[in-house]
């Protein structure tokens, strides 16, 4: 059986958790209503963030000195999908940090909504301190990724259920791109690869950890 059975915890979440700008909660119904099953909805939602294998192009700056002991390495790839803007938010970005003489297990890491310049750091740390590749990655709407006239994160995560429905995909799909890399080219070995998110990534995270037997482990971290 595989080990994720239930609704991603992601998006169970609602919008007025996370902002003075979401809506305010709806009122309770007055009748009780008669339950819809998700398994189905579910289903498809897991199917959505599954990735297949296809060519694409990574595009990868000059390593450069990160400290004492790393080098962190700019990376650009695209999306494999189509979003609302694909002008800005279908090209995915991410920094590979690794030691000189890296191990052959990757960590992925995430960070949190809107503004998070902790996790960068935190992945830094990882790889000095246990020499595994860690690719820190920018989800989908946040950062470089937003899209004109709007804030950071404002897409990423709201009170439109479908669209988070949609970014989560699109973020479980960039991570599943990105760990076919690194076991291709970065020569990782399958059976050594974690993910760690913050926050809004920690959720993210769980969820791919469910969804994706290639993640051996995972650390989330919550904030509150």
């Amino acid at each position: 059986m595989h080990r994720w059975t239930t609704y991603p915890v992601l998006l169970l979440l609602t919008a007025f958790a996370f902002g003075d700008d979401a809506p305010a909660a709806p009122p309770l119904p007055a009748a009780p209503v008669a339950p819809v099953a998700p398994a189905d909805h579910c289903k498809e939602i897991v199917a959505s963030c599954r990735y297949v294998a296809a060519p694409f192009e990574m595009k990868a700056r000059d390593p450069v000195k990160f400290g004492e002991l790393l080098t962190v390495q700019a990376l650009e790839y695209p999306s494999p999908v189509k979003s609302v803007d694909p002008e800005r938010n279908d090209t995915v970005r991410a920094k590979l940090f690794t030691t000189a003489t890296p191990e052959a297990g990757a960590v992925i890491c995430l960070g949190g909504w809107r503004r998070d310049p902790i996790s960068p750091m935190l992945g830094a740390r990882v790889a000095e301190a246990t020499g595994l590749q860690v690719l820190y990655i920018e989800l989908p709407f946040q950062g470089e990724r937003t899209p004109k006239g709007k804030q950071t994160g404002q897409l990423t995560f709201s009170a439109d259920i479908d669209q988070n429905v949609a970014t989560f995909a699109q973020a479980a799909q960039d991570v599943g791109r990105a760990v076919d890399w690194l076991i291709r080219e970065r020569k990782v070995d399958p059976k050594r690869i974690g993910i760690m998110g913050t926050s809004l990534g920690g959720y993210v995270a769980a969820d791919l950890y469910g969804i994706d037997d290639r993640f051996a482990a995972a650390v989330i971290q919550i904030a509150g």
